[in-house]
């Protein structure tokens, strides 16, 4: 498969961590999320999939961090 301009409306783009962390949960002020910068159906549908995903696992976000603030490497 060859990706083009048009693919990337559907397609999903994963960056590994740098493994270097973070620590301290304070929390950051908002820059954004990935949803903001998708088109409006599929990021509801992200946003639905994570809400029953959290909900079926029991999700703690007590030390939520935003990822540019959580890896510092």
């Amino acid at each position: 498969m060859v990706l083009t301009p048009e693919c990337f409306k559907t397609t999903l783009l994963v960056i590994p961590c740098s493994k270097s962390k973070v620590t301290n949960n304070t929390i950051a002020e908002h820059r954004g999320s990935l949803t903001d910068t998708l088109p409006p159906a599929l990021a509801a549908e992200l946003q639905e999939a994570r809400k029953n995903v959290a909900e079926r696992i029991h999700v703690d976000e007590s030390t939520l961090m935003p990822a540019w603030r959580r890896y510092n490497g």
